[in-house]
């Protein structure tokens, strides 16, 4: 029997795409469990992309929210995507999939026997034995499919979504759960001699007092940075402080199952397309470029104004820790990086899911909360490192001479041996670090020596065949529009 006090209620402050993924996470996982759920809408900065691009973790914390996906994209007009075409600043371009390369021949790593082929071959692209990386610049689509044997069991397709409509939709959600809602500007964080939240006067003169805060205030941190003065620890020495622009088109063409990103001198340019609009995302340095100057370079239709455009300022960094007492910080409010690999909101998805595994009593005991931030801040390190590196791989002149040890340490070891071992809450596994470094023509020093026991001729008729198989169901495949039109024809709200 435990006889600590539980906790009852929770406050979230902020009511952005963060704020309300928490409410909707928290009041679907702790239902049975009668925790009342309050969102504040005190007003917050939260810079983001105009189509949130979901991969990785995104569908998996679907599933534990308990949405339903085709209502999902239905709603917020979204769309599929299977990769991220890069290109640098040389104009080099490669496709980094979501998903499997084709069935992988034994007795050995497909990824060893690559490195061995591409040395022979310098014209094989490793994007070439992925489903995913071929249908997605063919404009095709399906679904993964869950028999082993079958080719499409190597695609793990990621979703665009039209942020705003995925706020509401989050929302509705989260009020149907019985989540409550207050407008309110809040005036001071009253924090107890303990180092604990005792409750947050609002200018009403009205009060929210609750056994748990969660601080989704973006960058200005109102609860953990601000009240309880938790430091912020700068990473401009790996990432520049830099600006972040967002924009929202008509779409101008169906959209394609592909996002695209391109490296710049002064910085980054994103675009993601949903079924009725294109997102663009620019994370730029403004020493070198503004914001006229970028709008100036769209191309794609209607030129835009700069009043048309939301930028504000990123700077790159972690709380020193991301729970303190009763209050944790979700998205920038406890951390941020530059968004262009993967948005912000995938760590703040990694932190929701750790902090219901170490969900507290009201006491909050500092070993919980240790090991809390000790996991969530190794998985913020890792998505710092998988930003880098593109800037590494794409923006060669202009990178930083300093890179983190962590990153280091992994780009020599892949750079030695050609395989990468998991690391523990890294959001981005293994095998998408090694298809992105390969994707991008990276060759390692060396293969495994069991790549020998295969005859040379064998490995060339088994990657052979992998080709074949992807060209047989490229063939089978609808276009993408098609299956958005019977999957997911879009809902007019």
């Amino acid at each position: 029997m435990n006889n600590q006090p539980a906790i009852r209620s929770v406050a979230i402050v902020g009511a952005g795409l963060v704020g309300w993924t928490a409410a909707a996470t928290l009041a679907s996982a702790l239902k049975a469990q009668g925790v009342k759920v309050l969102v504040v809408d005190d007003p917050v900065e939260e810079p983001g992309p105009a189509i949130e691009v979901g991969r990785f973790g995104m569908r998996r914390m679907h599933d534990i929210i308990g949405l339903d996906e085709r209502h999902l994209l239905a709603t917020t007009h979204g769309a599929f995507t299977l990769g991220v075409e890069w290109t640098g600043c040389r104009g080099e371009t490669f496709i980094h999939p979501f998903g499997e390369h084709g069935i992988s021949p034994n007795p050995i790593r497909f990824e060893q026997g690559f490195i061995k082929r591409r040395r022979a071959d310098q014209s094989e692209a490793f994007s070439d034995y992925f489903l995913a990386a071929q249908a997605a610049k063919a404009g095709k689509f399906a679904f993964l499919d869950p028999n082993p044997r079958s080719i499409l069991s190597t695609l793990n397709p990621g979703v665009h979504l039209n942020t705003e409509r995925y706020r509401q939709y989050l929302q509705a959600f989260a009020q149907r759960l019985g989540v409550e809602y207050l407008t309110a500007s809040i005036d001071r964080i009253v924090v107890g001699s303990n180092g604990f939240i005792e409750h947050l006067a609002l200018s009403d003169g009205s009060s929210v007092a609750v056994d748990f805060y969660i601080d989704c205030t973006g960058a200005h941190s109102r609860l953990l940075g601000k009240a309880l003065k938790v430091p912020f620890q700068s990473w401009s020495q790996w990432l520049p402080s830099k600006r972040i622009a967002t924009l929202k088109r008509p779409a101008a063409s169906a959209p394609m199952p592909l996002t695209r990103c391109r490296a710049h001198p002064w910085g980054w340019h994103r675009v993601a397309q949903a079924q009725f609009a294109t997102g663009h995302e620019w994370v730029y340095d403004p020493g070198r470029i503004n914001l006229e100057q970028l709008l100036d370079r769209l191309g794609d239709g209607p030129s835009a104004d700069t009043h048309q455009v939301a930028d504000v300022a990123i700077n790159a960094g972690r709380r020193e820790v991301f729970w303190q007492n009763n209050c944790l910080a979700l998205g920038m409010a406890g951390g941020c990086v530059d968004p262009i690999a993967l948005s912000n909101l995938h760590w703040a998805h990694s932190a929701l899911i750790l902090f219901l595994d170490c969900w507290p009593d009201r006491d909050c005991l500092p070993c919980v909360r240790q090991e809390f931030n000790r996991l969530c801040g190794e998985t913020l390190e890792r998505l710092r490192d998988f930003q880098q590196v593109h800037a590494i791989l794409l923006q060669p002149n202009e990178s930083q001479a300093q890179v983190p040890e962590s990153l280091s340490r992994r780009l020599e070891l892949f750079r030695h041996r050609g395989r990468l071992l998991p690391y523990e809450n890294d959001v981005v596994p293994a095998g998408a670090w090694e298809a992105l470094l390969l994707s991008a023509g990276i060759l390692p020093e060396q293969y495994e020596p069991g790549v020998d026991i295969v005859p040379e001729h064998e490995l060339v008729s088994q990657h052979r065949k992998i080709k074949q198989a992807i060209q047989r169901a490229l063939e089978k495949m609808p276009s993408h529009a098609q299956v958005l039109a019977s999957y997911c024809p879009p809902l007019r709200n």
